[in-house]
């Protein structure tokens, strides 16, 4: 009864997490879309500044609704912020790479680099941050 009652848990917080993903991600390419093909801004500048964007409504879904934190702000977006750093990191080195190294469509590079950065964000939201 334990182990189905852990797995209902989990299942509820990955769905959650998948909810929210699709805000932030949503936020995060609307953002990137208008600066680089509206803009014309570089593909490393947009994606950063699109991540901001979505930093701030998966911080704030996540901590509330995702995971239902009681840990104090202070120690959750410190940790947050590493978290998403890392992701920062790895959003950046993938889309250039998939877009400017191999000449691969931005639309392509962008889910690519959605899925490997949401996998490593919730490992650690849920190990490491909240």
């Amino acid at each position: 009864m334990t182990n189905k009652l852990s797995n209902i848990v989990i299942d509820k917080t990955l769905l959650r997490y998948i909810i929210v993903g699709v805000f932030s991600t949503l936020t995060h390419y609307l953002i990137f879309i208008a600066l680089y093909l509206g803009l014309e801004i570089s593909v490393a500048i947009s994606t950063i500044i699109g991540f901001i964007g979505s930093w701030c409504v998966a911080y704030a879904m996540n901590y509330k609704y995702t995971f239902g934190s009681k840990k104090s702000h202070a120690n959750a977006m410190l940790r947050y912020s590493i978290v998403t750093i890392l992701g920062l990191t790895l959003n950046v080195i993938i889309m250039k790479t998939l877009v400017e190294g191999f000449g691969i469509h931005v639309n392509i590079a962008f889910l690519v680099m959605s899925f490997v950065v949401f996998a490593n964000n919730f490992f650690l939201s849920r190990k490491f941050v909240f």
